[in-house]
């Protein structure tokens, strides 16, 4: 009778230690599994990683003028017309007048104006303009001042111009440049830093976090001809 106990308790002892080996096997295969998913981002990044190439750079500094530009202009002109506030002062007769007339000299496209008065009168908002009408609004119906001496479109303003229409003229420059074909690798880290500088200038803190999150993502090479265009149409009416 004690034999077949002592059998019994051997066998029980050695059924624990199979489920512990088991169980570290499997701790063992998971975290072999979690590193192999680690390791497969970083493989994806080094073979789409958008600074290696000439054509990848470019898009680097598009994608910033786009996406970057886009949020600075909307936060100043959220300071100067508050969403809580926009479709009124939209309605505002003096701001019809002037719209009305960028529209017939065609500074303002028929999509533009849609967007700015659509249909469905709750869905005006500036999260719905691109830099462009950003930029044409901030110009004409912000009471904004043309930076001396070259005005909106006379050329940059004097580089101690800190306000704000100096950095709606400079951001149109930098576009135009970048647009031309200046950020050649000898000069790409240099008007990349003025970008950026620019960008912080006008808008602050919502610039910041769109800077940052630009910089912790990745491009995939499909992509490198997107931003060229994206930057020519966000621009242009």
């Amino acid at each position: 009778m004690e034999e077949t106990k002592d059998v019994r308790i051997n066998t029980d002892m050695e059924d624990k230690i199979n489920i512990k080996e088991a169980t570290d096997l499997g701790d063992d295969n998971e975290e072999a599994e979690g590193q192999e998913t680690d390791f497969e981002p970083e493989v994806k990044k080094n073979d789409e990683g958008l600074m290696e190439t000439p054509e990848g750079r470019r898009a680097d500094l598009c994608r910033l003028l786009v996406e970057g530009s886009r949020v600075a202009l909307r936060s100043v002109f959220n300071s100067i017309h508050p969403p809580i506030h926009l479709r009124s002062h939209l309605a505002e007769p003096d701001t019809v007048k002037t719209l009305r007339r960028l529209r017939q000299l065609n500074v303002l496209s028929p999509s533009q104006w849609d967007v700015l008065y659509p249909v469905q009168r709750k869905r005006v908002s500036s999260q719905h303009y691109d830099a462009c009408l950003l930029t044409v609004l901030l110009q004409h119906v912000c009471h904004l001042s043309p930076p001396y001496p070259n005005g909106w479109n006379g050329g940059a303003p004097f580089s101690g111009d800190l306000s704000i229409a100096a950095g709606v003229v400079r951001i149109t420059e930098l576009r135009a440049r970048v647009a031309a074909g200046e950020d050649d690798d000898e000069n790409h880290e240099d008007i990349r830093a003025e970008i950026e500088e620019t960008l912080m200038q006008l808008g602050g803190v919502p610039v910041e976090k769109k800077l940052k999150q630009l910089s912790q993502g990745t491009m995939p090479s499909s992509q490198f001809e997107k931003w060229p265009s994206k930057l020519k149409v966000g621009f242009s009416p």
